[in-house]
Order: C-alpha cells, then structure tokens, then sequence
C-alpha cells in the first residue's frame, strides 16, 4: 500500500532530516509497502504542493507526526488531506499524541488513529490491516476512538518496544537525502558538508523533571550495535557523500565500552562528528575526551541545565557542578568546542536562581550556551507543577509560556534576551560564533534564531 509520511509546515531554526519519519518509512519498506515523504525542508516532491502529492499518490494511509507546537499545523495537513483523499486513513505519531493520547479523541475529525511511542511496528500493523480489510484492529500503540480501547491505558501499558535495535530497518534516506538538509543543523554548527544526523541508542534511565523522550522512547536504555552503526555511517559516506555525523542519542556515553568501539570505528572513517543533543558531563573523563577528539570529534553539547544545585535538585537532574567544570575544561584543552544548554524558568526557581545559572554560563569557557525558557511540556513531571493551561502554539524553546511564581512572563523573556547578549557579546564567543559561519544561508540561519530569542 502507499503511504504518505508528513512533516508539518512550521518554521524552524535548523534544517534536518525527519529521522523518525525516515526509521517509519524504511519499516514499511520492509514490509513490502511504498512509503512517500512530504516535507518542505528538503525532502524530493517533484516541486508539488501537498494537495498535488496527494492527487498525484492517492494514498491509501496518511501519517502525520509533530511535537505539541505543531499541533495547528498538523490539524491543517489532516484537513487538507480529508478534502483531497477522503478514503485514506489519516494516523497521527510523534510526541504529543505519545504524550497526549486523548488528542485523538478531541480530534477525531482530524485523526482517525493515532499511535503512541516507537511507532515503526504499530504503523506496519496498520497498514497490513487497512489493505487486508479495510479496517484496524486494536493492537500495541494504537489509540483510536473507533476501536475498543481506552487512549490513557493503551498509552501507558501497551507500547511497542523493540528490545533489539539491530533487527529495525535502517532508515530509507533515499526520500531525505542528507544534501538536501544543508545550511542549518541541528545545534547549527557544522564543519564539513554534507552532514547527516546518526541515532545509535533509544530510551533514557534518568528522571530529568522537564523532558518529555521517555514518553516517546520509554526509560529503558537500547543500544544498537558499533557494527549496525558503522554500516549505517558507510552508508550514508558511500551513497550520499555525507562527510561530518551528527550523533544525536541522549545518552550515548552510558554504555562506555560500546561507545569506546564505534568511537574507534569513526576514527578510520575520516569524517568529523558532532553531538548537538547534549552528552552528560559526569560521563566524559580523560579517556573518553581523548576519544572523542581522535573519532574527529569537533564540538559538543552538554545539559548543563542550571547554575543552582537547589535547581539542579529540583529538576531531578543528579549532576554536580564540579563535574560540569571538569569536563568543559578537558574539552577545552582537547581542543573540542563546548555549548552549553540551560533552562530559565523553572517551577520553584527564583530570579537569584537564574542569575546564578548566568554566572555558571559566563564563568565556563564555553564557546557557545542555549539558554531555553522552561516549557510546560505535555505528560512531564514538572508540567504537573505548573497552575496555568498552555497553548500548544507557545511551545517552543523561543517562546515563554510560562513564568515562576515572583516573575512574569515579560521579565523572564528578558532575563532569557539578557542571557544571551551577555554571553555573546564577549570577544572569544562572539569570535567563535562569526569564524562558525560556513555559508551566506548559514549566515540567514543564525540571524534569524538570534533575531528570535533576542529581538
């Protein structure tokens, strides 16, 4: 059957492959189906509007997946899709149906099912029972008004999980070729061209207050093999001349030994590698920044989060600040460049907190610091701290939706604008940031995600 796999139109600062979407699409590949992809960033649609791809197509399934602030946009898709391919099946994905199962139910107009947590299983059941029989049986992750089941009980205790990561289908890049994503990455520094995002683990054992993963990818740590990800990065070297890889695991030091391997693996492969989602900091001793920079490591991120160890405490995060220290300074001798991401805002966090996260961000040689206003994320822990209903439009990392008890929201948008201009406008960041550069849209990017957060 074909299926149609769609990206939201929203606005972004950074340009990426659709990764889950691309992990989906070679799932359905595999399953003798032929997956389709719209999305306005890069993917290959012959220059067709997305009605024109649906009258071209006549899909027999349309998959949306979006975070919380896409929610309108993907309601619109879902309209558009309804009037132009009434007979296809609309499935919504991604994480805010994984952590608001019960939009399915508000939206029913919009979505017929959708499907919570790792979806590459659950999507193939599907579209197998949809093409057998014209209809859906209930099944692991899949939520729908129309069938027998109830959306918070299937989303807690019904997910598929695939234990061996190695078993899944590489995703099929052929439908986002990484050349088509340039100018923009994820963390949006880059050194060579082109550039392609890598996941080599799912799943994250930590309890941070403020994030939302475990509700797409569980609290249960899988690994892929060092070989599954070096055939992957052959891949993407030999068939897409890709030249710098991006890791983007959220925990990709947690099993040292694996690690270690695929770093070594790297190493004989001549490409530069960058981790732009954050490596913890209490993970990265001598050994593994040495490794690291032999791979051809060039900049990483670090969750840093606050300056305040009553914050830190708060946040769940169990991160001590000497070990923060440590491993910007070992970066720093190792010639690594170091970003470091921060959260204002938090519930219970006070205006000397923040300035106290400031300080830490301005003490550290760090080339580069994010400092994001705490968003109410659906289904988190710290979400239940706060007293206020949330437009899912606000929900990004530029906005501030929400504010602590003793500020308001305009005062915390310009601690957060101060943040910035403290940190970079100093001569070794703000150096840093101009010699990053690498092309005129470069150059656009980087305006534009200053222009939002300070302008």
């Amino acid at each position: 059957m074909r299926v149609l796999l769609v990206r939201p139109v929203r606005p972004r600062h950074y340009r990426v492959p659709p990764l889950g979407l691309l992990y989906l699409a070679g799932s359905l590949r595999a399953a003798g189906h032929e997956p389709w992809l719209f999305d306005p960033q890069g993917a290959r649609n012959d220059g067709d509007t997305f009605e024109q791809l649906l009258r071209r197509l006549d899909p027999g399934v349309i998959g949306v997946s979006f975070h919380s602030s896409e929610l309108d946009g993907a309601l619109d898709l879902m309209a558009r899709a309804r009037r132009v391919s009434p007979r296809a099946l609309r499935v919504a994905g991604g994480p805010h149906v994984s952590a608001r199962p019960e939009v399915i139910a508000e939206r029913h107009d919009s979505f017929d099912l959708g499907i919570v947590g790792e979806g590459e299983r659950p999507l193939v059941d599907v579209v197998d029972s949809f093409e057998q029989t014209g209809a859906v049986s209930a099944g692991p992750g899949i939520v729908s008004p129309r069938l027998d089941t109830h959306a918070s009980r299937c989303a807690s205790t019904q997910r598929w999980i695939p234990d061996t990561l190695d078993d899944l289908p590489l995703p099929a890049w052929d439908l986002a070729p990484p050349r088509a994503y340039q100018g923009a990455p994820q963390g949006f520094v880059f050194r060579r061209t082109p550039t392609a995002p890598i996941l080599t683990s799912r799943g994250c054992p930590h309890r941070c207050a403020f994030c939302a993963g475990h509700l797409v990818m569980g609290r249960q740590l899988r690994l892929r093999s060092p070989k599954s990800v070096l055939e992957e990065a052959d891949l993407l070297v030999s068939r897409y001349g890709v030249r710098e890889l991006h890791i983007v695991d959220d925990n990709f030091t947690a099993h040292r030994g694996r690690a270690m391997e695929i770093l070594e693996g790297l190493e004989a492969r001549d490409l530069t590698l960058s981790f732009p989602n954050g490596l913890r900091a209490d993970h990265l001793d001598p050994e593994m920044v040495r490794a690291l920079r032999r791979a051809g490591t060039f900049a990483v991120s670090l969750g840093i989060e606050s300056g305040s160890p009553r914050v830190l405490e708060r946040m769940g995060k169990s991160l001590r600040l000497e070990h923060v220290r440590d491993a910007v300074a070992r970066l720093h001798e190792a010639g690594v460049e170091v970003g470091g991401f921060f959260i204002l805002g938090f519930p219970g966090e006070t205006r000397a907190d923040i300035q106290r996260t400031i300080d830490l961000a301005l003490d550290l040689p760090l080339d580069r610091a994010h400092f994001s206003a705490f968003l109410p994320l659906p289904g988190t822990p710290a979400t239940a701290l706060v007293d206020a209903a949330i437009p899912s439009d606000s929900m990004t990392y530029d906005e501030v939706p929400w504010a602590p008890k003793g500020l308001t929201r305009s005062e915390l948008k310009g601690l957060q604008r101060r943040a910035f201009l403290r940190f970079y406008l100093r001569p070794r960041p703000l150096g840093s940031l101009i010699r990053s550069i690498r092309s005129p849209a470069h150059l656009r990017s980087v305006l534009a995600r200053a222009s939002s957060y300070v302008g």
